[in-house]
């Protein structure tokens, strides 16, 4: 009763998650499309509800026998998992597990770019090194279409089958919880560190022993040896993300860090610099995009974007 009692009175202030149904995942509105020219299967716009499911994702869910690209994108529609203003760890990782741990999916992992911190830590934790396994069972790469030696293949996989289960009951039941309990402390580490996979890469080394440096023993060995090089090299490395914060652009108006990096993702260069001036000049708008993406109305801060964007295009695009 405590329990619910302090979730209920402080669980928005401290940022903690309200109890998840099936119902939070299903989007509000889902789009079969197709995305000319780029490679993206899926798209999600946060906090907004929107779904867009590309063809060629339904083949290859279909191929799976998991819909995981579309889970993949309804965990981002998962405005109680993903926030855009809160955006303290990286969503797209965090979006593809479990649907990349899956035993079904037998290829991202291996070689899928949102995973690819996981990849690195199999091999540190795990001594599974997928650089190695690849040479041994492709036969050949012809720009991404693989001819693979089945043999090879099934014996490698049966040995990363171990390490996926492993991966997906940990992040289940420690990893996840971990960072929701704490979400503005490890936001917090994740801006000084900028690295917004700090809380893996911990909880990871909190649990298991390194053995890439050729098994547990000879690892640990080589880590006391070397212990003053890497604290030394691990103190330099924390001088210098503060020296990348001073040197970063002030933030005036109480934004995140996050949310101005995905800003930043949206806009060209020349887009920054006009919104940047006209918050300066108007910082009422900034006030106003604050409590709008603090209220989650996100649909309203993208037409407020599109607007003040076409307002300070060049004058014959705004007659256009």
């Amino acid at each position: 009763q405590l329990n619910d009692r302090l979730k209920a009175r402080y669980g928005t202030l401290y940022l903690i998650p309200s109890d998840i149904e099936v119902s939070d995942f299903v989007p509000r509105v889902l789009h079969f499309q197709h995305t000319p020219g780029t490679g993206i299967l899926g798209v999600t716009f946060l906090g907004t509800g929107e779904i867009g499911y590309n063809h060629n994702a339904r083949i290859l869910d279909y191929m799976k026998g998991r819909p995981v690209v579309l889970q993949h994108e309804m965990v981002h529609a998962n405005s109680k998992l993903q926030r855009l203003l809160q955006e303290v760890a990286d969503y797209e990782l965090m979006a593809s597990i479990p649907e990349m741990l899956y035993a079904e999916n037998s290829n991202d992992l291996m070689r899928h770019g949102y995973v690819s911190l996981l990849r690195r830590l199999c091999h540190v934790h795990f001594g599974y090194d997928f650089r190695k396994a690849s040479k041994e069972f492709v036969r050949w790469d012809f720009v991404g279409n693989l001819i693979i030696d089945p043999q090879a293949f099934a014996t490698h996989y049966a040995s990363l089958e171990v390490v996926k289960k492993e991966l997906a009951t940990v992040f289940r039941d420690e990893i996840f919880p971990e960072l929701y309990a704490f979400y503005i402390w490890w936001g917090a580490l994740h801006d000084r560190l900028i690295d917004t996979n700090a809380y893996i890469r911990i909880c990871m080394a909190r649990r298991y022993a390194i053995t890439a440096l050729g098994g547990r023993k000879k690892s640990a060995e080589w880590l006391a040896e070397n212990a003053l090089t890497i604290k030394n090299a691990a103190d330099e490395s924390f001088r210098e993300t503060a020296k990348k914060q001073e040197n970063s652009d002030k933030n005036l108006f109480g934004f995140s860090p996050s949310l101005i990096n995905t800003a930043r993702s949206m806009f060209t260069p020349e887009e920054q610099s006009k919104i940047a001036d006209h918050f300066k000049n108007h910082p009422e708008d900034a006030k106003m995009v604050f409590d709008l993406v603090t209220e989650r109305k996100f649909a309203e801060v993208g037409k407020f974007f599109a607007r003040l964007v076409k307002q300070l295009g060049p004058a014959d695009e705004r007659e256009r």
